[in-house]
């Protein structure tokens, strides 16, 4: 698995990384000159216009874990960008849903709903927090047969949840490759082709 997600995300998360560090630097020398001039003009008595520098905001392409609110939340701040959850257990990825709210959230429900790419729109005391046409996320991942049958139960699926994994059995007996085979690395083609 870790051919076909891990190892071609990285590439894409080390430039994500760098890209924004990069950001990060130059924003806090234009703040800092920002600050001056509006100082500068406080002192003056000038309204003038200084426009303040806006925040970068990094790109994510996978992470691991996540509260149910930090999806929409990221997907607002790079609303083109879409997500992957990769987990070596999918096990703490469906326990973990509405950990945070002592069981009382939506989290179940709110991935059930980013299935089919809709929008999410947040509405609090405050205002609108999030308002995002499209949430694209994908979930990749491993479990144990008999760990996903303890979640499955009796298999009724009465809220479809897990309809909308495709599940893949390995085989139990290991794959011989020959000396003679020529090894392939898919990485460079598959961090080409997620970029996109």
């Amino acid at each position: 698995p870790n051919a076909i997600s891990v190892y071609p995300m990285e590439e894409l998360e080390d430039k994500a990384r760098r890209d924004f560090e990069e950001a990060m630097a130059a924003y806090e020398v234009e703040f800092a000159e920002w600050q001056a001039k509006s100082k500068k003009k406080r002192d003056e008595s000038d309204g003038g216009d200084n426009p303040k520098p806006v925040l970068p905001v990094r790109k994510v392409y996978t992470f691991n874990s996540s509260t149910g609110e930090a999806i929409p939340a990221q997907v607002n701040r790079c609303p083109e960008q879409s997500l992957l959850l990769l987990s070596d257990e999918l096990a703490g990825a469906f326990k973990s849903a509405n950990q945070y709210r002592g069981g009382k959230g939506s989290d179940d429900e709110d991935l059930l709903e980013y299935w089919s790419g809709s929008g999410k729109k947040t509405l609090r005391a405050g205002g609108i927090t999030v308002d995002v046409k499209n949430v694209s996320l994908s979930i990749f991942g491993n479990i144990q047969p008999d760990v996903l049958a303890g979640f499955i139960g009796d298999g009724s699926d009465s809220n479809g949840k897990f309809a909308r994994f495709d599940f893949v059995q390995q085989p139990v007996a290991s794959t011989h490759l020959s000396l003679k085979d020529s090894p392939c690395t898919l990485t460079p083609t598959l961090s080409k082709l997620y970029a996109y």
